[in-house]
Protein backbone atom coordinates (compact mmCIF):
# COMPACT_ATOMS: atom_id res chain seq x y z
CA UNK A 1 0.00 0.00 0.00
CA UNK A 2 1.31 3.44 -1.31
CA UNK A 3 1.84 6.04 2.12
CA UNK A 4 -0.83 8.56 2.32
CA UNK A 5 -2.26 10.99 4.25
CA UNK A 6 -4.40 9.28 6.99
CA UNK A 7 -8.24 10.62 7.91
CA UNK A 8 -10.41 10.94 10.54
CA UNK A 9 -12.90 8.16 10.38
CA UNK A 10 -15.74 9.32 11.93
CA UNK A 11 -14.88 13.14 11.34
CA UNK A 12 -15.34 12.02 7.95
CA UNK A 13 -18.77 10.23 8.21
CA UNK A 14 -19.74 13.75 10.83
CA UNK A 15 -19.53 15.96 8.11
CA UNK A 16 -20.00 14.25 4.72
CA UNK A 17 -16.84 14.66 3.46
CA UNK A 18 -13.17 13.28 3.70
CA UNK A 19 -11.33 15.02 6.56
CA UNK A 20 -7.53 13.88 6.87
CA UNK A 21 -5.78 14.45 9.61
CA UNK A 22 -3.60 17.93 9.28
CA UNK A 23 0.30 16.59 8.76
CA UNK A 24 2.65 20.14 7.76
CA UNK A 25 3.31 18.55 4.31
CA UNK A 26 -0.74 18.29 3.52
CA UNK A 27 -1.34 21.69 4.75
CA UNK A 28 1.81 23.14 2.77
CA UNK A 29 -0.26 21.63 -0.86
CA UNK A 30 -3.83 22.95 0.58
CA UNK A 31 -1.78 26.50 1.03
CA UNK A 32 0.35 25.92 -2.35
CA UNK A 33 -2.97 25.32 -4.18
CA UNK A 34 -5.01 28.04 -2.72
CA UNK A 35 -2.30 30.36 -4.02
CA UNK A 36 -1.96 28.79 -7.48
CA UNK A 37 -5.98 29.16 -8.00
CA UNK A 38 -5.80 32.52 -6.64
CA UNK A 39 -3.23 33.49 -9.42
CA UNK A 40 -5.63 31.69 -12.43
CA UNK A 41 -8.22 33.50 -10.64
CA UNK A 42 -6.72 36.99 -11.20
CA UNK A 43 -5.12 35.98 -14.29
CA UNK A 44 -9.00 34.99 -15.94
CA UNK A 45 -10.08 37.91 -13.84
CA UNK A 46 -7.57 41.13 -15.46
CA UNK A 47 -9.07 41.43 -18.40
CA UNK A 48 -11.86 42.30 -17.35
CA UNK A 49 -10.80 45.36 -15.71
CA UNK A 50 -7.99 46.19 -18.54
CA UNK A 51 -9.06 48.44 -21.00
CA UNK A 52 -9.21 46.40 -24.36
CA UNK A 53 -7.71 47.76 -27.72
CA UNK A 54 -10.79 48.46 -30.04
CA UNK A 55 -10.25 45.16 -31.93
CA UNK A 56 -11.06 43.35 -28.74
CA UNK A 57 -13.59 45.11 -27.30
CA UNK A 58 -16.61 43.37 -29.38
CA UNK A 59 -15.35 40.45 -27.38
CA UNK A 60 -15.96 41.58 -23.90
CA UNK A 61 -19.31 40.28 -23.52
CA UNK A 62 -17.78 36.54 -24.98
CA UNK A 63 -15.24 36.67 -22.12
CA UNK A 64 -17.48 37.87 -19.56
CA UNK A 65 -19.65 35.22 -20.07
CA UNK A 66 -16.84 32.16 -20.06
CA UNK A 67 -15.71 34.04 -16.68
CA UNK A 68 -18.88 33.47 -15.06
CA UNK A 69 -18.75 29.61 -16.67
CA UNK A 70 -15.00 29.58 -15.19
CA UNK A 71 -16.64 30.54 -11.48
CA UNK A 72 -19.35 28.44 -11.54
CA UNK A 73 -16.73 25.41 -12.37
CA UNK A 74 -14.02 26.73 -9.91
CA UNK A 75 -16.96 27.01 -7.28
CA UNK A 76 -18.50 23.65 -8.36
CA UNK A 77 -14.87 22.00 -7.82
CA UNK A 78 -14.60 23.61 -4.69
CA UNK A 79 -17.83 22.49 -3.26
CA UNK A 80 -17.33 18.57 -4.39
CA UNK A 81 -13.55 18.61 -3.14
CA UNK A 82 -13.36 15.88 -0.91
CA UNK A 83 -17.08 15.22 -0.52
CA UNK A 84 -18.47 12.02 -0.79
CA UNK A 85 -20.94 9.93 -2.65
CA UNK A 86 -23.11 8.13 -0.90
CA UNK A 87 -24.04 4.69 -1.65
CA UNK A 88 -27.12 2.11 0.09
CA UNK A 89 -25.40 -1.32 0.19
CA UNK A 90 -25.86 -4.78 2.93
CA UNK A 91 -24.39 -5.84 4.84
CA UNK A 92 -20.47 -5.13 5.41
CA UNK A 93 -18.57 -8.11 3.12
CA UNK A 94 -21.11 -8.11 0.78
CA UNK A 95 -21.21 -4.61 0.27
CA UNK A 96 -17.05 -5.01 0.78
CA UNK A 97 -17.32 -7.66 -1.95
CA UNK A 98 -19.84 -5.65 -4.73
CA UNK A 99 -17.76 -2.47 -4.24
CA UNK A 100 -14.38 -3.54 -5.07
CA UNK A 101 -15.97 -5.59 -8.20
CA UNK A 102 -17.42 -1.94 -9.03
CA UNK A 103 -14.21 0.14 -8.49
CA UNK A 104 -12.24 -2.32 -10.54
CA UNK A 105 -14.48 -1.20 -13.39
CA UNK A 106 -13.26 2.45 -13.26
CA UNK A 107 -10.12 2.26 -11.46
CA UNK A 108 -7.07 0.08 -11.73
CA UNK A 109 -6.73 -1.17 -8.30
CA UNK A 110 -2.86 -1.78 -8.11
CA UNK A 111 -2.63 -0.96 -4.27
CA UNK A 112 -6.19 -2.34 -2.62
CA UNK A 113 -5.85 -1.89 1.40
CA UNK A 114 -8.90 -3.94 2.68
CA UNK A 115 -6.30 -3.72 6.30
CA UNK A 116 -8.76 -1.71 8.12
CA UNK A 117 -12.38 -2.95 9.16
CA UNK A 118 -14.99 -0.92 7.67
CA UNK A 119 -12.18 0.93 5.02
CA UNK A 120 -11.16 -0.05 1.08
CA UNK A 121 -8.66 2.57 -0.06
CA UNK A 122 -5.97 1.95 -3.01
CA UNK A 123 -3.90 5.18 -3.55
CA UNK A 124 -1.50 5.70 -6.74
CA UNK A 125 1.00 8.04 -6.62
CA UNK A 126 1.59 10.13 -9.25
CA UNK A 127 4.73 8.89 -11.67
CA UNK A 128 6.56 10.43 -14.53
CA UNK A 129 3.80 11.99 -16.24
CA UNK A 130 1.00 10.04 -14.96
CA UNK A 131 -1.38 11.27 -12.53
CA UNK A 132 -1.71 10.19 -9.43
CA UNK A 133 -5.19 9.08 -7.79
CA UNK A 134 -6.82 8.01 -4.42
CA UNK A 135 -9.96 5.63 -3.68
CA UNK A 136 -11.52 5.45 -0.61
CA UNK A 137 -14.49 3.84 0.66
CA UNK A 138 -15.78 3.95 4.06
CA UNK A 139 -18.21 1.27 5.19
CA UNK A 140 -20.51 1.89 7.53
CA UNK A 141 -23.68 -0.01 8.72
CA UNK A 142 -25.69 -0.28 5.56
CA UNK A 143 -24.18 2.74 3.80
CA UNK A 144 -20.89 3.07 1.51
CA UNK A 145 -19.11 6.79 1.06
CA UNK A 146 -16.84 6.74 -1.70
CA UNK A 147 -14.74 9.00 -2.73
CA UNK A 148 -12.19 9.70 -5.27
CA UNK A 149 -9.13 11.93 -5.92
CA UNK A 150 -6.42 13.10 -8.59
CA UNK A 151 -3.00 13.16 -7.10
CA UNK A 152 -0.60 15.51 -8.88
CA UNK A 153 2.30 15.00 -6.63
CA UNK A 154 2.78 12.81 -4.02
CA UNK A 155 -0.04 13.82 -1.74
CA UNK A 156 -0.98 16.81 -3.33
CA UNK A 157 -4.91 16.44 -4.51
CA UNK A 158 -5.64 18.28 -7.61
CA UNK A 159 -8.44 20.77 -7.48
CA UNK A 160 -9.81 21.08 -10.48
CA UNK A 161 -10.75 17.57 -11.40
CA UNK A 162 -13.25 17.27 -8.28
CA UNK A 163 -16.04 17.51 -10.57
CA UNK A 164 -14.83 14.54 -13.02
CA UNK A 165 -13.74 12.31 -9.84
CA UNK A 166 -17.11 12.87 -8.16
CA UNK A 167 -18.92 12.39 -11.60
CA UNK A 168 -17.05 9.40 -12.13
CA UNK A 169 -18.01 7.83 -8.39
CA UNK A 170 -21.88 8.29 -9.66
CA UNK A 171 -20.52 5.67 -12.03
CA UNK A 172 -19.28 3.65 -9.69
CA UNK A 173 -22.58 3.89 -7.30
CA UNK A 174 -24.64 2.55 -10.50
CA UNK A 175 -22.58 -0.18 -11.29
CA UNK A 176 -22.54 -1.33 -7.48
CA UNK A 177 -26.72 -0.96 -7.90
CA UNK A 178 -26.69 -3.15 -10.62
CA UNK A 179 -24.04 -5.44 -9.41
CA UNK A 180 -26.21 -5.82 -6.28
CA UNK A 181 -29.62 -6.39 -7.98
CA UNK A 182 -27.76 -9.01 -10.07
CA UNK A 183 -26.44 -10.78 -7.31
CA UNK A 184 -30.07 -10.51 -5.32
CA UNK A 185 -31.71 -12.03 -8.76
CA UNK A 186 -29.10 -14.68 -8.67
CA UNK A 187 -30.52 -15.84 -5.24
CA UNK A 188 -34.30 -16.01 -5.30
Amino acid sequence: MAAFYPFDYQKSLRKMRLIYKPPVGLMVGYIISAFNSLVIVAIVTMPLFVNFSNTISSLRPYYSVFVVLFYGWAITNLYLFNSFVKIEGTDDQESREQIIEALSKHFELDNLDQSVTGIVRDVRLPWAFKNGRAVTCLLAENLIYLNAARLVRPGNMYFYSSMVMHFKCKRVAKDFQKIRVGNTGNIS
